[in-house]
């Protein structure tokens, strides 16, 4: 929400420098949750600009980390709608989530979302890179034993989770019959 609602008004931190805490919560739709994740936010962008940069990780690091970074409903979303082959209904990702059909088709688009941004973010482009070289391994059709080998000449010894994500991107492979 915050990035929402103040994101066009405020692009850098120093923007903020003139507003306080009560002309950010007068604003429009802004409220003291939405202040306290801008003042979160801030709080560890200046503790990453002041901290060392960290080594680049591995491709299976990255990978794992950016599933790490998404909340475990985003996490469950993902891998049952979109990174499973075939798909989950919605359905059977509502009963993984307690919850009904109707919130996974309305949350469905910000769990996407949600994973787009967190790929955007330079410290996993190494996932990006390791898609690319896996869609270069599969090619545009393949199978599931073609996909395992290939994950393994990576030398990726990924959990389930990491393959279909790493899958989805180099593809999306699609399953029919044998083939995807």
């Amino acid at each position: 929400r915050a990035r929402n609602n103040y994101g066009t008004d405020f692009v850098n931190w120093s923007d903020l420098s003139e507003e306080t805490i009560g002309s950010l919560i007068k604003r429009p739709k802004g409220g003291e949750a939405t202040v306290r994740a801008i003042i979160d936010a801030a709080r560890k962008a200046a503790a990453e600009a002041h901290s060392p940069a960290p080594p680049d990780p591995d491709p299976r690091t990255a990978a794992s980390d950016l599933i790490a970074c998404l909340p475990e409903s985003d996490r469950i979303m993902l891998a049952s709608r979109r990174w499973s082959r075939p798909p989950l209904s919605q359905e059977e990702t509502a009963a993984q989530l307690a919850t009904h059909g109707v919130w996974v088709n309305r949350h469905q688009p910000r769990s996407e979302a949600r994973f787009a941004e967190l790929r955007a973010e330079p410290r996993f482009g190494i996932v990006a890179d390791q898609a690319e070289r896996l869609r270069r391994l599969l090619g545009p059709v393949t199978t599931e034993a073609h996909i395992t080998e290939a994950i393994s000449t990576l030398g990726i010894d990924a959990d389930q989770a990491t393959a279909d994500m790493l899958v989805h991107l180099a593809g999306p492979y699609i399953s029919d019959g044998p083939w995807l």
